[in-house]
């Protein structure tokens, strides 16, 4: 039972006033008494929504997001989700918009390494400035310059 529908039913057995619960719920006195009257009459179910519980409509359906991540993590490995949806359209006959490609693959994201397999170049650049700072006053790093200013 939600925090509304317990202020409700606590006006109806009057252990809290009607004006609490009104202004608890920011409607009217008024729109209090008629939410009473109608739980009275026809009970808690008319508040819950008839979608409570429901999947959505529009939900995409587990198999093609399967598809997809196959798709992005085996042959078309670092695409961007623009041309990843041409193809998957094209090769794997599974019609999705680019945001529904891009939202699968940001979800696909949780395990750790990216969907598509790809590291931002922010990643790279940190990665190599962290081995920079690690190698500073040592031979190793005078060796790499000097190799550098060879070539």
């Amino acid at each position: 039972m939600s925090e509304w529908e317990l202020r409700v039913s606590q006006t109806m057995g009057g252990r809290e006033s009607v004006g609490k619960g009104a202004k608890f719920l920011a409607t009217s006195v008024r729109q209090m008494k008629r939410i009473r009257r109608k739980m009275r009459e026809q009970g808690v179910e008319w508040l819950l929504h008839a979608n409570r519980g429901k999947a959505s409509w529009n939900k995409t359906a587990s198999e093609k997001i399967k598809q997809v991540l196959q798709f992005a993590r085996g042959r078309y490995s670092g695409l961007n989700d623009t041309y990843l949806t041409e193809k998957v359209k094209e090769n794997g006959k599974i019609a999705l918009s680019r945001p529904t490609v891009r939202t699968i693959l940001h979800q696909g994201d949780r395990g750790g390494e990216k969907a598509w397999g790809q590291t931002s170049l922010r990643e790279a650049r940190r990665k190599a400035q962290e081995e920079i700072s690690c190698l500073e006053g040592s031979t190793e790093l005078k060796d790499l310059r000097d190799l550098a200013a060879k070539h």
